[in-house]
């Protein structure tokens, strides 16, 4: 089935119960959604124990700056995962998102729904004795200084796309323009104190004139000396050999007839060069591409499970504004196939109570007065945050 969604939902329990009551909770939300209407999957998000929320005014403050982080980080990881979807070259219907995890011995490999329904806190990655707003901090800095080098591996990937392009125009083009290095070597040349070489480009349709009359177009050219070099689809490139003092009555010959000689001087080096230049040049793509590929899935793997945390932390961070300091709550992860209005009413009439007057105020005036709810967050009696996939077909959940 299609998901069109993933929430992560948090109510609250007494915490006079303990875990009994964490479990309780759960077990009530998950019976509701799951069980007695199915109106959607659910499965517990578990949240580390021992996150230190700090004062209320700083979690205000933090609260803000989440909802900027949570949209930045989702468009960097979507950014990876564009990148490695391109870098893999495949049709988009066989590209599965996978994330990648080092174990420190080796990789363990899954898709995001494993990820996400058994979701773990990297206690390694996310220390959870040093203050969220220290914890979010780091997050952000690994996060753009990844982003940083996946642009940068892009760019010079890019570059060597643009380059490639550019010698194939060049190769692509007639002998009237491409260039001859590569193309006329070193045993093509006549270069003495008396005798030189000149490098004439012929029409095809004039090419049986040429031949008849180019020892003609001035004194002491040396007969027969018209050797053909290479040929397209609308020229032919002749060498033709001179005395060297006539060489210019030659070239000026050639321009009233309306052949082009082209200027050129043999040089080793460039000729090794455009010899191995498109090879090179191909085998360069190809491991540039192969490091973008590498580098694009580990940055994607991070930046998911980065964005993950931050929906974790920001979850908790509501959390707490809503129920307050000290409250315990539990965390749930729905899986949405359709039905959101009556997961919502049946939310609604589970939790209406958490509501207090203020908050049924503001939920009145919303409800006739639309306004955006911070990114991601959705204003209900409950703590409800989304993991919207409509917008990134790549992002794939289900």
């Amino acid at each position: 089935n299609f998901v069109k969604m993933i929430w992560l939902v948090s109510v609250p329990y007494d915490k006079a119960e303990g875990n009994a009551g964490k479990k309780a909770a759960y077990e009530h939300l998950h019976r509701k959604l799951s069980v007695d209407k199915k109106l959607c999957d659910c499965y517990e998000f578990v949240l580390p124990s021992d996150l230190k929320p700090g004062d209320s005014y700083g979690l205000i403050t933090l609260a803000e700056e989440l909802a900027k982080h949570d949209s930045q980080v989702e468009q960097m990881t979507t950014k990876a995962l564009r990148i490695h979807f391109e870098m893999k070259e495949v049709e988009e219907k066989d590209f599965t998102p996978m994330i990648v995890r080092s174990n420190g011995l080796n990789d363990e490999v899954s898709n995001l729904e494993p990820y996400l329904q058994y979701f773990k806190w990297d206690d390694a990655q996310f220390r959870t004795n040093t203050p969220l707003k220290d914890i979010v901090k780091q997050l952000m800095y690994d996060c753009n200084d990844l982003d940083d080098e996946l642009k940068k591996k892009q760019q010079d990937y890019l570059s060597i796309k643009t380059n490639i392009q550019s010698l194939l125009r060049k190769k692509d083009g007639n002998l009237m323009v491409k260039p001859l290095d590569g193309i006329i070597k070193e045993e093509h040349i006549v270069e003495t104190e008396y005798l030189s070489t000149k490098f004439v480009v012929v029409p095809l349709a004039s090419e049986k004139q040429f031949l008849s009359t180019y020892e003609s177009f001035c004194e002491m050219v040396v007969p027969d000396s018209a050797f053909e070099i290479d040929r397209d689809g609308e020229y032919v490139l002749y060498a033709v050999s001179m005395i060297k003092k006539l060489a210019e009555h030659f070239v000026e010959s050639c321009k009233e007839h309306r052949y082009i000689v082209r200027p050129f001087e043999f040089d080793e080096e460039r000729f090794n060069l455009a010899q191995e230049e498109e090879d090179k040049l191909f085998e360069k793509r190809h491991s540039q591409r192969t490091h973008l590929r590498d580098l694009s899935s580990l940055a994607f793997s991070q930046m998911f499970s980065s964005w993950i945390h931050l929906k974790a932390i920001r979850v908790f961070v509501e959390s707490v504004l809503r129920y307050g300091v000290g409250q315990k709550f539990v965390v749930a992860l729905l899986r949405v196939h359709r039905n959101m209005t009556k997961i919502h009413r049946v939310l609604k009439k589970e939790y209406s109570h958490l509501a207090d007057e203020h908050f049924s105020e503001m939920m009145k005036y919303q409800e006739t007065n639309p306004m955006p709810s911070p990114y991601g967050l959705e204003m209900h009696p409950y703590v409800l945050l989304t993991l919207n996939t409509d917008d990134h077909p790549l992002l794939k959940l289900n």
